[in-house]
């Protein structure tokens, strides 16, 4: 699996940054900020996929994407941070792709699942958590090759 970077500039917005190996993608925000996101992308076509308080089951079977989902975002907070010298903190977010059914039954998930098509509307509302000056710092580490080969 591959995971393009994405910057979340502004609502609805996305523009690639880097190619990331085991990650779908990550989003920083750019203007007013809503944060660093890793992405990724689970396709489930005509399945019922429901997300509890710590696991996501498809067709009734448990799946591990919860805990994949949380180890990549903070391989991506400790590659961005040690590339910034600054605390870079990373949203986990799963990206359900056609399924016949998502159920989210959780009020505050430590990680976010959402419809694909929901992604833009849902992650440009949330509380923005960085200044314009810490998102062009890692925006600019973001597009650094370097900071994604250590």
């Amino acid at each position: 699996m591959t995971t393009t970077v994405v910057l979340l500039k502004v609502r609805h917005e996305r523009t690639p940054l880097a190619q990331v190996p085991d990650r779908d993608f990550a989003c920083c925000g750019r203007q007013a900020i809503y944060g660093v996101f890793s992405i990724n992308s689970k396709r489930h076509r005509g399945k019922s996929v429901w997300y509890g308080d710590a696991a996501i089951t498809v067709n009734g079977a448990v799946q591990r994407h919860i805990s994949i989902g949380q180890s990549e975002a903070r391989r991506v907070s400790r590659a961005l941070s040690r590339r910034c010298g600054i605390d870079v903190p990373v949203r986990p977010v799963i990206s359900v792709v056609h399924a016949a059914k998502l159920t989210v039954k959780n009020a505050n998930p430590p990680v976010l699942v959402l419809a694909v098509e929901d992604l833009g509307r849902v992650l440009s509302g949330l509380s923005p958590v960085l200044q314009p000056d810490q998102v062009a710092h890692i925006y600019g580490a973001a597009r650094d090759a370097r900071t994604w080969a250590a």
